[in-house]
């Protein structure tokens, strides 16, 4: 399966969500954990989103230790707040 191509580009994506290369589906997340035998780490975020989210991303998100530790331990999957469609979908079932 070519998954690759259905993450983010650190280099193009949203500030919000750093330098992460985030996977955007939940199906296919969910698949990937199964396949992998990896956790899934969802970042539910706001994007745009307001400053705090701007800088957690150019931070947190942003620091090679927590995105070396996030993407080789976990299937990261963002999934946006204010979005509607798929992203809404897994909002409703998390609450």
């Amino acid at each position: 399966m070519g998954f690759a191509q259905n993450r983010t580009q650190p280099a193009t994506q949203a500030q919000e969500l750093g330098k992460v290369s985030w996977y955007r589906d939940f199906d296919q997340a969910i698949a990937l954990s199964q396949k992998q035998n990896k956790p899934i780490f969802v970042l539910f975020q706001e994007v745009p989103g307001c400053l705090t989210c701007r800088n957690y991303g150019k931070g947190v998100l942003s620091h090679q230790v927590i995105v070396d530790a996030i993407e080789q331990n976990f299937i990261p999957l963002a999934i946006y707040n204010n979005k509607g469609g798929k992203d809404r979908t897994v909002l409703n079932r998390y609450q």
